[in-house]
């Protein structure tokens, strides 16, 4: 007999995702309007990950039973590690933020806007990055799944750029909760009593939001405050209006949705220099790696409490073309000189994009060079001035 599928699946393009620095909840009210400096926004992705691990760990006891029995086992701590890779997206025509706005300046440790002129960020003194609330829909036409991100911790931000590829950004760290909502049809709702049909248990986790039969409560949506233990009766903060006759969708809310007006950064236009000699690249990558040590170990917490920051590492690598113009500075690496290196992506403002390391130190131990392809790799770390300075690198949307 064929197996029938359910025709309405989950498509990954099809995704709306949301950035909003804490003290805005997530978990209550995802923001649709455009990001800005101070508030948070909707963030077009290459691909997002967000795993929930909860590990169920078994009592190892002495008992004449020979099998493990349900009462033996046990949930360990809940892990949320996620990973979110963007396009280099700027603000619209510098008046607005990039919409990676809020993640780079967690990551990064300081973050600045300038209407009209640029946003720029690079590394804190004794970073401690800024806790974001995060939200993924899946489906944006009729959403059949949400996730509602709490406490994520950003830990590595990695930047990378090779010939024929756009500049990407890709974001990793972990959270201390997440909660889900999928689609569920309605069998009744009476005052602010919404009762879910059969075979749709435990599809709504309290704290979502969800539009009940269309009604999506103004543009707030309704917030299910409660789920009783049989998993299909819960409890909406509010009084929907709407009539039920059972049968009708319940949904993760999906606000409505401002992007900046720009496109993603392209392929093919920009430059990587050693101050002002260009040099034929064909990859560039950098990463600025927190340390972070996140608490997984607190008595009485179920979940990561925190996440303070360790030795900050920042560093990359650069892919060159082995000509008479990049082979000199080989035997020249040996002496630890500092150089500047300037990678500008785009063409002109708004949608330019440059990064400077105004005094990187090549990695002369991991330098190598591919005879066959004619190419030589430069690892490198990017240094501060002196001690405390923070100005190892800097970020500019100009």
């Amino acid at each position: 007999m064929a197996a029938t599928f359910d025709q309405v699946t989950v498509h990954g393009r099809q995704q709306a995702f949301f950035v909003m620095p804490q003290p805005t909840d997530a978990l209550v009210a995802p923001v649709g309007a455009v990001a800005t400096s101070t508030t948070g926004g909707p963030l077009r992705v290459y691909s997002t990950d967000i795993a929930v691990k909860v590990a169920r760990e078994v009592h190892e006891m002495s008992q004449e039973g020979r099998r493990v029995y349900s009462g033996q086992t046990y949930s360990g701590m809940m892990e949320v590690p996620i990973s979110i890779s963007t396009p280099v997206i700027p603000g619209s025509s510098l008046t607005g933020v990039p919409e990676s706005f809020h993640l780079l300046k967690s990551v990064l440790g300081s973050g600045s806007f300038s209407s009209g002129v640029n946003s720029t960020f690079g590394p804190a003194d004794l970073n401690v990055a800024q806790r974001l609330s995060l939200a993924r829909l899946l489906n944006v036409d009729a959403p059949r799944f949400g996730e509602w991100v709490r406490d994520f911790i950003p830990n590595e931000f990695k930047m990378e750029w090779a010939g024929g590829s756009p500049p990407k950004f890709t974001f990793t760290g972990e959270a201390a909760n997440v909660i889900q909502a999928s689609k569920g049809l309605a069998a009744t709702l009476s005052g602010s009593t919404l009762t879910l049909q059969a075979g749709y248990e435990f599809a709504l986790e309290a704290g979502t939001r969800v539009e009940i039969a269309g009604d999506n409560n103004s543009g707030a949506g309704w917030l299910i405050a409660s789920v009783d233990s049989t998993g299909l009766i819960y409890t909406v903060t509010g009084t929907p209006s709407v009539s039920i006759s059972g049968g009708e969708s319940v949904l993760p809310y999906m606000p409505a949705r401002t992007y900046s007006s720009q496109a993603p950064i392209g392929a093919v236009s920009g430059s990587v220099k050693f101050g002002s000699v260009d040099l034929p690249c064909t990859g560039f990558d950098f990463t600025a790696n927190l340390g972070t040590e996140y608490v997984k170990d607190e008595v009485g917490s179920a979940a990561m409490t925190d996440g303070p920051p360790g030795m900050s590492t920042l560093g990359g690598n650069i892919t060159l073309r082995a000509t008479e113009n990049v082979l000199k500075f080989l035997p020249a690496s040996g002496q630890f000189a500092a150089k500047n290196l300037v990678v500008t992506c785009g063409t002109a403002s708004p949608r330019l994009v440059t990064f400077t390391a105004p005094q990187i130190e090549i990695d002369r131990e991991k330098l190598s060079v591919d005879a066959a392809r004619g190419t030589v790799a430069m690892p490198f770390r990017a240094l501060d001035s002196a001690d405390g300075a923070a100005d190892a690198f800097s970020l500019v949307f100009s």
